[in-house]
């Protein structure tokens, strides 16, 4: 109890502090808070992190797409809120309220079809198919340290040869 009073005393005196970052090239925050685009792959980059270590557990965890959407929204209302204190941006061309949600909604759409976008896109490039069927064939089975000899192949039938260095092929094996 002790300490929850403490957390609570001490984050008041923080929020009544203006930080002061004139020491500090706040570029890439500033970029970031114009930009709703880039914090939305910014959380995309931590949401695939984050469920692919948790995927790594033992028991791995498992969500339904709507809890990691959930939270990618969530981080994404964090991590603008935290750009809109420390720059005053993060309004997406609104001066209340109104530009904060629409900054924080188009990065975590940005970030929730980055994600589940990008893993049906390489889904649909992973699984493409030859146009025909493809079969082949084996005349028999060949030893691997076995000498060549030239197998007994019915004619029309595939025949595979296996070359080892230094072993000298007899001309007399079709190929």
């Amino acid at each position: 109890m002790k300490l929850i009073i403490l957390l609570l005393c001490l984050s008041g005196l923080a929020s009544a502090q203006v930080p002061d970052l004139s020491g500090v090239n706040v570029a890439f925050l500033l970029g970031l808070a114009s930009d709703p685009v880039g914090l939305g792959l910014l959380v995309f980059g931590l949401m695939a992190t984050l469920k692919r270590n948790l995927a790594r557990r033992d028991p791995p965890l498992a969500w339904a797409p709507w809890r990691w959407w959930g939270l990618t929204l969530l981080t994404s209302t964090v991590c603008a809120g935290a750009l809109h204190l420390l720059t005053g941006r993060a309004l997406l061309g609104f001066p209340d309220v109104r530009g904060f949600v629409l900054f924080v909604v188009v990065a975590a759409v940005v970030a929730i079809v980055g994600r589940d976008g990008l893993k049906t896109a390489l889904g649909w490039l992973g699984n493409l198919k030859p146009a025909s069927p493809v079969t082949v064939e084996q005349a028999g089975t060949v030893e691997v340290n076995a000498a060549p000899t030239a197998p007994a192949a019915a004619p029309g039938e595939p025949v595979i040869t296996v070359e080892r260095p230094g072993a000298p092929i007899a001309e007399d094996i079709p190929r």
